[in-house]
Formats: C-alpha cells, structure tokens, sequence
C-alpha cells in the first residue's frame, strides 16, 4: 500500500505551460544601489539565458567566514516548461535564481539536514541570506525581509526548469491575507493557477521546491537520479527528493556519516566528489582515503577515465557556512557542500585525474577582465631567501616545484607558513591532522592543497612565505646554478654522492700548512671542520674560514649542495683572536673527582678571560658528567669521560649592574662576544620601556615584544643560543616583527630581579610561572602582547624546541597578533577619524566666528560708508537747492509785470501745465522775448535744466530756441499752452 502510495506522489500529467509573462520577465531587474547586475536575453527561440552577477541587490552581513563575490552567472532556462512523468531531483546547490540575480539553494546541508531549521540549521543575515566559501550568495528559503516586498502574488524568481516562484501571499487563498503553507501545494511545493503552473515559497518545510515539475535544460544539472526514502536526506522534515543516486543499498545514516569522514580525512572542497569515491569503493572508508593516494592505481574517481560517477554535477553546490564558529559536531567541522559549479560554463564536469581537483573547471578559470596576475614571492628558508614570481592560474604545487629545483628539497617535504589572503584564513599545507590513518591523510591532504589554483586563495601580490622542513634534520641546500657551473647536469644523488678534493691552507702565527682532503658530497660543512680540528687541533668554535661558496651558510650543509668548485676546491684556515673574541664556551671547569677526594683542578682556556673583570660573576652553579663536556666540543681534552665535574659560569649580567640600561648593555655585549655578530637586536633599556616601544605606540607601528631568559645552568642554552636563536631567519623575523628584549637568570640576584620586574608587569600568575622553571627548563622565550589596555602573556617558547618548531611558534604568534593589530589600527583609525570630525568642527566653528567677526565688521564700514555718502549727497542736495533758489529769485526780479486785461497793446495769454497736473496761466505782451516767459517758468521752481518746456502742436521744446526772440514771432501769440515735462 505504501509503494502504491509513493508511486502516486510521482507519477504526473506531461502538460506544457506558457513561458515567463513579460510581467515577470521586466522584474528581472535591480536598484543600481548595489554591485547586483541581471539581465534575461530572449532572443533563443527556446530557451531565456539569464546573465546575472549573483551579488544581493541589498545590504548584507558577514555571518560566517564568507564574503559574496561575482559569480558571472550564464544559465539557461526553458522558455516553455515541460512537466514530467516523473519528479526530477534537486541538485545540492542551486536550483533557482531570484529576480535580482541571487541564487536560490536547496534547504540541505551538505550532511543532508535542514539547513532552516532545527539543530543544524545554518546562520543567514537580516536579509534571509548568506555567503559560501566561493563567495555565492544565496537564499534557501523565503527571503521576505528585504527582496519580498509584502505584495500578494508578487513574483521572487524563476526555477531551473523555467516555472516561476512567487511568494506565500497568493489571491486564491483568502486574498492573501492567509499565507500559503506546504499542505496547500503539490509534492514538487507548486499549483496550477488560472492554467499556468507556479512554484510556492513557504515557510514550513521545503520552503521553496520539494521536487522539479518540469524538465531541466541547463547543461551542467542533472536530474534524473532516484530520489526518495533512500536518498541522502532521511525524510525526518518531510517529502523533498535530493538527487543521491542509485544507493538503495545504503542508509541515510552511513551516507551523512561516512561522507564528512572522508571529506575530513582527504580535505576535498567538493562533497560530491567524496561521494562518488566512497560509492567506488563500496563505501569502505579505509579504502576510499587510501585510492586518493598520489600514485595509487585506485585513485581516479571513475575506473574508465571518463565521465565521474553520474551522482553528482557539477551544478551541486553548497556553501561553508557553520553555525556559529564553535559549534562543531565532527572533526573537520563540515557544514554545507563546497561549491564546486562554474554557471557561465557549459563544458558540464571534467574528468577526474589521480588526485580529484577540487573544482570542476572552475578553479582555473581567468579572471574576469584580462589576463594571469604575477604574483610575487620572498620565501625565506634558514639562512636564505629565494624570490619567485608565478602567475596566479598556476597551481601552488608551481611554487614547490620552483624551489625544488632552487633549493633542491623535494617538493612532498615542503611546508610552506604564511599564506595570506584578502577574505578568509588559507590552511596552510602540510598541517598534519590526528587520524587513525595520520600518515596517508597527510600525504593526501598535502597534495590536494598543492593544486589548489593560486588564484583561489585571493593572494595580494606581494607574499612572503616560510619553508619549514620538519623531517629533514639536516636540510640540504642546493646553490643556484651558474652558467659555467660543472654541476650542471648532476642530480641532488649524483651530487651527494660525488667526491670533492677540498685544498685547505692553514695558517697560525706566520706558519703555513697545506692539507689535501676528499670527502664524500653527503659529508656536511660541520664535520668537515670536526675533521680539520683532528688534524690542526683548532676547535671548530675557533676556525675562521674563507673561500666557501656564498650559500654555504649553515653547518649542517652538505658539500654536494653548497656550489663546491671541481674538481677541487680552495680553501683558507685561520685560527680566530680568542683573546679580543672569545666564544660561547665562558666556563671555567674544575676537574674534580666527584667519587674520590682527589682534587684535580684544570683551567680551560685561561687565557680567554680577564680574572679581574670576571671573578664578580664567576659563579659553581652544576655538576657536568665528562663525556657531556665533551660533546660540548671544549677546546681541552678532558681527563675522565666517566667523571663528573663541577663547572663554573660566568653570567651574560653580573650582580653589580646599577640598573636595567647597564645589564642590557652588558648583555648584548657578551652575548656577542660569546655567539658572534649574527643576533637578535637586544633592546637596551628597562623593560618598562622597552614594552612601551613596542606595544603603546601608534597600533600600525606595534610589534609583539620577546623575551628572552637565559641561563648558563642550562646545557640547552648554548645550542638554542647559536643554532637557533642566531639562526639568520630567526634573527631576520625577529628584526621584522618583534621587539626583543633579553635578561640572565643565572645568577639568583638577577632572577629576583626580573620577578620583581614580572610581577609589576605581567602580575603574580606570569612571576610564579616563571619563578617554578628549573635552569634546566631554560632557556625560554616570553611572546608578549597587548589586549584591552594589559599586557599579556600570549606563548612561553621552550628552548628545547627545534629550529622549525621555533620559527612556527613565532609565525603563529606573529599572525595572530596581525590579526588583533588590524583591529586595533582600524579602532585607531575611527578614533583618528572622530577626533579630526571633531577638530574639523571646532576649526570650522572658529573659523565660522572669525568669518562672522569680519561680517560684522564690513557691515560696519559700509554702514559708515553708507552715512558718509549721504552726508556728502544731502550736502550737495543742499547745495543744489540754495543755487537754484538764488537763481529763482534772480529769475523772479527779471520778469516785467503781468499786462492788464485792458491793455490796449497785443497780449499772448499761456497756460502752464505743471508736471503735477496743476494749470497756470499768464499774460505776455507778444512783444516780449522768450526768456520772460523761462524766467516765470524757473521763478515757479522748474528750471529748464531739469524740464522741457513743449507745446501742444506741433510739438517742440521752446527752451531750445533763441530767448531774444518774442513770442509773437514764436507763434506763441496769442495763446499757447505749454507743457512741462521733466527731462
């Protein structure tokens, strides 16, 4: 009954729907607020092709590791979906992109559970969204914050096989005033609206597609696997068919288990990957680690070479976003699937070589907008460096490779520290894992990090590495080739192996002897001078050599690998001047008997010290069996390997220092004399200012402070002081990233001293920890730094530890402190920021009130300006007015009197019209010239300057014309009116 009622759930009616509406197909579209680009180009007769960029079109949080980059999507969906007979399985990874160009995920994690809900659900930002380790943004479910806008039947996207997803609010369900739940839709999470099939978003379980309804044409997603209670996700949620396979033999249990352990133990970025692997091995996970193994027959995913097991696409993608960072539920902490898909590629999945890529074409692809970026590298390596230069489409095996045939270490020792990327913390290679099977997984492991693409880790161009190899206790250094160089075609054996003719000329005290040597290629440089201080009976410590080739640098270089000139080679001896320079053997040995009472007292190297300068610090502090003396390589035989002697030390600070200043200074200076010029930089002052130095200044010019605490007591103080400490890349990261501070403990003044100094800095903790080490737990290195205003303990470096483990430990605290520093520089700079916002005002504030002072005060001057001027035009108003009265009244005295009515003679009767409309009329003999008539006008207070005097017809301004003229003759006679009109 129940198979009957799961093939029910399957079986649907082949139907075609209509393409996208061009409602839909115009939303589509962004805000131009962000970097989102999306465009569906409809020319294909067929098929939509949907370029989009996959960045959101809104603001987003960084809610794992992970930082959304352009995907270039390219994709193709049908423009006339086709239903199947059959549901077709969602992929892990994409299976829709929404109208902003985001792409929409399956609801699985890559251990096929609810990445929603529940225990395992993953971690999304405001927007319902959130980044994978390739930088692809995606939603897995309803994405109602920020892209839905609250509309009913609004449109979200489109799914892979072309039917349209739109949200929870639809018109055929209460109006959309009630949303739309799973109950509501068929198995593949649709329904058939007004004849046209649509997906729904829901917010129960899946909450976008359960199934594909329609057929999938983009190249590289396949659907046609089984899907149900077998498949990878055990149903627990509901119905939802993944695409897993045919694995009917499998449990859901054994597939979520077995996959993240060999997705663990190998380290491939791609889950499917490991999926078909296991299933080639019948799922045997000790099998399934051991076939990746480089070189290993059974190590192609597919035993034809050709297409991989057809259980994944390379359209199956998933993302790295764990719960929050701790949460971790197995070794490897695997959350979503790696993406491992290129949409803009058609090309569908490539063949898998002996170690599986970690992409499927994507990995190499050029970067968008041109060609390979050169990238730079200074890899320092014990005392050398080595600078290369690769293009970023080269794998990092280019790298290994490069410095196998510069350094001549083969490429499977190689640990390269230090890589740094522009997004996420890269694992460096080579870190080995604690599994049952530790050997294999790190070879695998290691490998599959070496063809990572360079450009996959987001490198800047500038990039300074460290080689570490652990393995190699005598690491062998091959010279850079020269052109004329005889060991052109020699191979690091034939090399080794080769016998070298070493002329070596000693001279002491104006003697010469000459000594002719063959020695083996794999002889090193150290036993070559243990030989010679056979012969001459010079200690190495006191050998001073020339004539070695440039790279041999370091003792325990072999003479096949240091660039040796064949076939013979010279060399010249020198014994060095012990008395200016003595060198780190400062004991003075007592040769005493300790099971007799025989006192057999020896001085060794007398003539090294000044008895006077030294006795101060001369001090019997251990018991030194004989034959550990003579590992030692002291420069007097001793008498009895079988005994055991006292020795006395001379300490690097003596009791009589005044302060910290002195002891530094006196601590440098014998540290040098002892160890030679290659050393760290000693700070030489207190150890207050010397934390102040380098951790209280500016955050961008902070270093990490190094304490150094010797003690002469200890036998691992010599080695640690010359091999490792006064190693050239020791004292070179030294120089570049710490500040180095240093004190004796050898004496037990000086030790209370420094606790004291301890205990006011570090506090009762850090000076009890300190105050419980035996002098055979030192020497030590203290790595301080600074958190929250306190100076802090970060790492305690034990000298026991090998040059390599010295040099990681300081990488590390290195890093870490780099990463807290750009906090701390970022914290400054918003500081800095704030405080110039707040200068800047004040500067404006100021500026703004002496702005308004000068305001003020041109306001002012032109005010008085302003007075000034009309003072001056009143003045002259006044001026202008008492000359035109005194012309008014000169006029007035010329006018002769008015004509009486009975006049017998000829009289002109004028009328005036005054400019404010008011009419005047006067008599005028016709005899009288025109100036009388001008005289009365300007004796009125209208003077011709000012007016016109003009006459109705025809019109003319009488105050033109000749005034001896009589106004008969003016035809002003023997009436007028005359109008005055200002000028």
């Amino acid at each position: 009954m129940g198979k009957i009622r799961y093939l029910s759930l399957l079986l649907l009616s082949v139907t075609q729907s209509a393409a996208l509406t061009s409602t839909e197909i115009s939303a589509f579209t962004v805000s131009g607020s962000y970097s989102a680009t999306v465009n569906v180009n409809q020319s294909p007769s067929d098929k939509y092709i949907i370029t989009a960029s996959g960045m959101p079109d809104h603001a987003w949080q960084r809610v794992n590791p992970n930082t959304p980059t352009d995907q270039n999507y390219n994709l193709d969906i049908p423009k006339t979906p086709t239903a199947q007979t059959t549901p077709g399985c969602l992929p892990m990874g994409m299976i829709g992109i929404a109208r902003t160009g985001v792409a929409i995920f399956n609801p699985l994690t890559s251990s096929y559970l609810n990445a929603v809900e529940g225990s395992d659900a993953e971690t999304f930002d405001t927007c319902d969204g959130h980044a994978d380790n390739r930088g692809t943004y995606h939603y897995h479910k309803h994405p109602s914050s920020c892209l839905d806008g609250g509309n009913v039947d609004e449109f979200i996207g489109v799914a892979m096989d072309g039917y349209p997803i739109y949200s929870p609010k639809a018109s055929w369900k209460s109006s959309g005033s009630v949303a739309v739940t799973t109950a509501d839709l068929d198995q593949c999470h649709g329904k058939e609206v007004n004849g046209e099939y649509r997906y729904y978003m829901t917010a129960d379980w899946p909450y976008v597609l359960g199934c594909f309804k329609g057929s999938v044409i983009h190249p590289t997603i396949r659907t046609e696997y089984n899907c149900g209670s077998t498949s990878g996700y055990d149903g627990s949620w509901g119905y939802m068919c993944s695409c897993v396979g045919d694995d009917n033999n499998k449990s859901p249990e054994t597939i979520r288990t077995s996959t993240p352990l060999i997705f663990a133990f190998t380290g491939l970025e791609d889950i499917e990957t490991c999926i078909g692997i296991l299933e080639q091995n019948d799922w045997d996970l000790m099998k399934s680690v051991t076939s990746v193994m480089p070189g290993n027959d059974g190590g192609n995913i597919s035993p034809s070479g050709g297409e991989p097991p057809p259980i994944y696409s390379p359209m199956d993608v998933e993302d790295i976003s764990p719960p929050p960072y701790p949460k971790s539920s197995f070794v490897g902490d695997v959350a979503d699937a790696v993406p491992i898909f290129d949409p803009s590629s058609a090309a569908g999945p490539s063949t898998s070589a002996a170690i599986p890529s970690t992409s499927f074409g994507s990995a190499k692809k050029s970067r968008s907008g041109g060609g390979a970026r050169i990238l730079n590298f200074k890899v320092e390596y014990r005392d050398q460096n080595v600078y290369l230069s690769v293009p970023d489409t080269e794998p990092v095996m280019k790298v290994k490779t490069l410095l196998s045939e510069k350094l001549g270490i083969p490429s499977e020792r190689q640990h390269l520290r230090g890589w740094s990327t522009r997004k996420t913390r890269v694992e460096d290679d080579g870190v080995k894992k604690d599994f049952s099977l530790k050997e294999i997984i790190f070879k695998a492991m290691n490998t599959l990090f070496s063809q990572k693409i360079l450009q996959e880790l987001h490198l800047p161009k500038e990039n300074t590495l460290f080689l570490l190899t652990p393995d190699i206790p005598n690491p062998t250094l091959i010279k850079p080739r020269q052109e004329n160089d005889d060991l052109e075609n020699l191979t690091l054996t034939e090399a080794l192996n080769r016998t070298y003719t070493l002329h070596i000329t000693f001279s002491d005290n104006g003697r010469s002897n000459t000594y002719n040597l063959n020695m083996q290629g794999c002889k090193t440089i150290g036993e070559v001078k243990g030989d010679v201080y056979a012969l001459t009976n010079l200690p190495a410590r006191h050998q001073i050599w020339s004539g070695w080739p440039e790279a041999a640098k370091d003792d325990s270089m072999t003479l096949g690998c240091c660039g040796l000139s064949i076939p013979t080679h010279k060399l010249q001896l020198t014994k060095s001047n012990i008395v200016c320079r003595p060198k780190r053997n400062d004991v003075d040995i007592d040769l005493e008997n300790s099971d007799d009472d025989d006192d057999m007292n020896a001085s060794i190297d007398d003539e090294l010290f000044d008895q006077d300068d030294r006795i101060a610090n001369k001090q019997t502090l251990l018991s030194i069996p004989g034959q550990a003396l003579v590992n030692l390589g002291l420069s007097q035989p001793i008498p009895d390997q079988a005994q055991t002697y006292s020795v006395s030390l001379f300490s690097l600070v003596p009791e009589s220092v005044k302060d910290e200043v002195d002891a530094l200074e006196h601590f440098t200076k014998e540290f040098r004399e002892r160890y030679g010029e290659s050393h760290p930089v000693f700070f030489v002052g207190s150890l207050e200012n010397a934390l102040k130095e380098a951790l209280q200044g500016r955050a961008k010019d902070r270093k990490l402070l190094a304490i150094y605490l010797h003690h002469d007591a200890s036998i691992l103080s010599n080695v640690f002081c010359s091999q490792i400490l006064c190693a050239e890349s020791i004292v070179n990261f030294l120089s570049a990233n710490f500040l180095t501070w240093a004190w004796d403990m050898t004496n037990d003044t000086n030790s209370a001293r420094l606790i004291t100094m301890v205990t006011r800095h570090f506090g009762n903790v850090v000076a009890g920890q300190i105050r419980g080490h035996r002098p055979d737990q030192l020497p030590m290195m203290m790595i301080i730094s600074r958190s929250r205003a306190t100076n802090e303990v970060v790492d305690m470096i034990s000298g026991s530890l090998s040059l390599d483990e010295v040099m990681m430990r300081l990488i590390h605290d290195s890093e870490s402190f780099q990463e807290q520093q750009k906090a701390d520089i970022q914290d400054e700079e918003e500081r800095d920021a704030r405080e110039r916002i707040r200068r800047e005002q004040e500067e404006a504030f100021q500026e703004s009130l002496a702005a308004d002072k000068r305001k003020a005060e041109e306001q002012k001057r032109l005010q008085e300006e302003e007075i000034r001027k009309q003072k001056e035009e009143e003045s002259k108003r006044q001026e202008e007015e008492q000359r035109k009265m005194a012309i008014q009244e000169v006029a007035a005295t010329q006018i002769p009197d008015e004509p009486s009515e009975s006049c017998k003679l000829p009289v002109s009767c004028l009328r005036f019209r005054m400019p404010d409309g008011t009419i005047k009329s006067r008599r005028f003999l016709a005899s009288e010239p025109l100036k009388h008539v001008l005289y009365f006008i300007t004796s009125e207070g209208f003077h011709t300057e000012d007016y016109k005097v003009l006459t109705t017809f025809p019109r003319r301004d009488i105050s033109q014309l000749e005034e001896d003229r009589s106004l008969e003759e003016l035809k002003l006679y023997p009436q007028e009116t005359l109008i005055l009109e200002e000028r």
